[in-house]
Order: C-alpha cells, then structure tokens, then sequence
C-alpha cells in the first residue's frame, strides 16, 4: 500500500473537539491546540478554513513544501474516467457545494443571499476566466 504524504495541522476553533467531515479524512482534533497529521492532498483544503485549522509547520518548512492550490470538487461528482468535464458538473452541484467549491478553487466568498442559479453562474465564470 501507497504511503500517503502527511503534514501537521493544528485546530484552533472554537468546539471541545473537532472531526473533519467535509473533505472524508474523518481525523479528530481533541481541542484548540492539537495537531494531527492530514493528507497533504487535503490539508489546503482545511487550510482555507483560517478560523477552525493553521498549518503546524515550521516558517522554514512551509516555505521548503509549499501545498499549491485547493482544488475542491466534492467526491460525489469525481471519476477518473469521467467525460463531463468539471464545467458541467457545475450544473449538478447542489448550493453547499458550489459555494464550498468557490471558496476553495477561487479563494470567492458567496454571500449568504445567494441562489442557487446565481451561484452556478459565478461558478462558471469563475472557471472560465480564472480556469
């Protein structure tokens, strides 16, 4: 078995403990302070969640291994084979997700008003022009 890459991640939210449900690494913190090891794959993604997750590495080890852009599309809408390009899946992607999606890919907040035709709209700009 294929040993994934690791880096520590420290909880500095707000909760007793906290489990990560959203992006299926399932890792529990049991309170601010504690740092677990997340899959380097997944760690941007919790890392753009400044209020709940930082990154525990050294500043010199940071800027040795930089972790690159989050690239969120939720499990549900991923196959390795898939010919429905991400563009349209967009079309198939509940409001939760498109916003988790902007948040993470685009670094765009959505405001909380938002519809759920408007948001695929920004989605697909957001893809076409940044890509």
């Amino acid at each position: 078995m294929k040993s994934v890459p690791t880096i520590p991640i420290r909880y500095v939210g707000k909760k007793a403990s906290e489990t990560d449900h959203l992006y299926g690494t399932g890792i529990t913190w049991t309170g601010k302070g504690d740092v677990q090891q997340v899959p380097i794959d997944k760690a941007p993604l919790l890392l753009a969640h400044e209020d709940v997750w930082e990154d525990a590495r050294s500043a010199a080890a940071r800027k040795k291994q930089t972790l690159g852009e989050a690239k969120f599309i939720p499990e549900r809408y991923r196959e390795e084979d898939d010919p429905v390009p991400v563009a349209a899946q967009v079309h198939l992607m509940p409001l939760e997700d498109l916003t988790r999606y902007a948040l993470v890919t685009f670094g765009e907040r959505f405001s909380p008003e938002i519809t759920l035709d408007a948001a695929r709209t920004e989605v697909v700009r957001l893809m076409h022009t940044r890509g």
